[in-house]
């Protein structure tokens, strides 16, 4: 991975169904779990749904110029723009996008209109219970980042224009993005690819992440009721004793471990400050005893095959290989480092990496209490 102009970049070759068409990503930091950020010399509190306002009103922008090949989305630690462009138009389509992300003026007006529709659009998805109880998850799985949902909610409802300007001069420019491509790509391409990111001349700092790490002692067990009609949601975290840590070699474990319990049923995430797996359609109970017993030889290379072929899968959808390693990178998170990890690590290794770590885990629940309305409780340490 290398620095063009300020961002960080990465060129993924393979050959597609279609040979003549690249995928490219521009991931900005500003996520929905994420507001607090430093640089060398401060701490800097951004609004944490200024990320999701921006997002919706370059949409709307896009829309007006009439754009129609790209595709957002927010996450939980950036937001995405991406397309598939055809080789010959690399530098007229990409050159598009960077041009509206990172020299659009936006207006008061513009911006009172795409906070009304980020409103609108929480509104229109809350009313699927599993959103809402992924919302209100990440107050487990995010706590070392400090994310209520109350507070998000109210961030979006107060937010004021100074805020949502101070987002774009903080955090929208280079040095806080990544540009992801991936297709059979040649050195002509690449080079195009670089040559219209040096073009942005927004300057500004680079931020990283700040947060609070949980130590062994404060790990939670927390159980989030909710009246919902549909499945029950839990969640795994983990304490790394190790301070020294890396959040790929996090994720590496967490992977083989959600793999062997719950594959396409469990969804990932660490960083510097959280590790945790959440699942859905499966039971919800405690995991701690179920972990020690899964780590047996075929297990684990059983779990290798799964998960090397779906990242082999995965990076033939540029899209979503693309917002998938943004999320990974803003988590700090090298993904080639990963995917060779899976690929040279036998059962010896990974069984004696995850001993090793000595990791405590904690459980969080969203449960299927029909005739509780808005009743839940957090926090419940244990000992």
């Amino acid at each position: 991975m290398e620095q063009v102009n300020g961002f960080y970049t990465d060129f993924w070759c393979y050959q597609g169904e279609k040979n003549n068409e690249i995928g490219i990503t521009i991931a900005v930091k500003g996520g929905i779990v994420k507001s607090l950020y430093r640089n060398q010399e401060e701490i800097v509190k951004i609004n944490p749904a200024a990320g999701s306002i921006f997002l919706h009103a370059l949409n709307e922008k896009r829309k007006s110029q009439g754009v129609t090949d790209w595709k957002c989305k927010i996450g939980r630690n950036g937001i995405y723009f991406s397309l598939i462009t055809e080789k010959w138009k690399i530098e007229e389509s990409l050159g598009q996008m960077v041009q509206l992300i990172y020299e659009s003026q936006i207006t008061e007006e513009e911006f009172l209109a795409a906070k009304q529709q980020t409103i609108n659009s929480l509104k229109q998805n809350f009313r699927h219970e599993m959103t809402r109880s992924w919302y209100y998850m990440f107050e487990f799985t995010d706590i070392g980042k400090r994310y209520t949902y109350n507070e998000w909610a109210r961030a979006l409802e107060t937010i004021q224009y100074d805020e949502f300007h101070k987002y774009i001069e903080e955090l929208v420019n280079p040095k806080n993005s990544v540009a992801i491509a991936n297709g059979e790509m040649e050195e002509w391409e690449v080079t195009s690819i670089c040559a219209v990111l040096r073009k942005v001349q927004k300057s500004g700092t680079e931020y990283i992440d700040y947060g609070y790490a949980l130590d062994e002692n404060g790990i939670l067990d927390c159980h989030l009721k909710g009246n919902m009609d549909c499945d029950s949601l839990g969640a795994l975290y983990f304490v790394f004793p190790d301070a020294n840590a890396t959040p790929t070699e996090k994720i590496f474990l967490l992977l083989y471990i959600n793999e062997m319990l719950f594959r396409e049923h469990g969804i990932v995430s660490v960083d510097a400050f959280d590790a945790s797996i959440v699942y859905y359609r499966a039971p919800i109970r405690e995991y701690r005893v179920e972990i020690e017993n899964i780590w047996t030889e075929e297990n684990v290379l059983a779990a290798r095959r799964r998960l090397l072929q779906s990242f082999d899968n995965l990076i033939k959808d540029p899209i979503k290989f693309g917002v998938y390693e943004g999320e990974l990178l803003f988590s700090g998170v090298d993904i080639s480092q990963l995917i060779r990890y899976i690929q040279i690590c036998d059962f010896e290794v990974i069984y004696r990496a995850y001993k090793n770590a000595n990791v405590k885990i904690g459980n969080g629940a969203i449960i299927n209490k029909g005739g509780i309305k808005n009743g839940r409780t957090t926090g419940i340490k244990t000992k």
